[in-house]
């Protein structure tokens, strides 16, 4: 069995390898995938048989496939629990600088559509 991610991506300049190989949500789609094939298609997939393709409708014929493997999976988990330990050691309340952010942040998917993240409307009332 083998097993494809497809992404359809929507920005207006064209992605290459390079860049798509970097982004978390790649790491994250095939590390789960290579993580829980098993209990998501009953089925233990090899790393080797996972791969994600991005397509942009805009560049019909430039599809970026990334082809997973044992390495790029050990790679991907170092990655992604060196993330976690950084976030659980971050004190948000005294090391975000809300300037860093002010003008890429004006809305958070993750705030339910209501407002930016508390954060920014807490450095705006003061």
């Amino acid at each position: 069995m083998r097993i494809w991610i497809w992404d359809w991506k929507t920005e207006n300049r064209k992605l290459d390898y390079s860049e798509v190989i970097k982004r978390m949500q790649a790491i994250v789609y095939m590390y789960m995938l290579g993580e829980r094939s098993l209990e998501i298609f009953d089925k233990d997939i090899p790393f080797e048989n996972i791969c994600m393709k991005f397509w942009q409708p805009q560049y019909k014929e430039n599809i970026i496939t990334i082809n997973y493997s044992e390495v790029i999976h050990r790679n991907n988990e170092k990655k992604i629990k060196e993330l976690i330990l950084r976030l659980d050691n971050y004190d948000f309340n005294l090391d975000f600088n809300i300037e860093l952010y002010r003008g890429q942040c004006k809305y958070c998917d993750f705030a339910c559509g209501s407002h930016v993240c508390d954060a920014f409307m807490l450095a705006n009332i003061n």
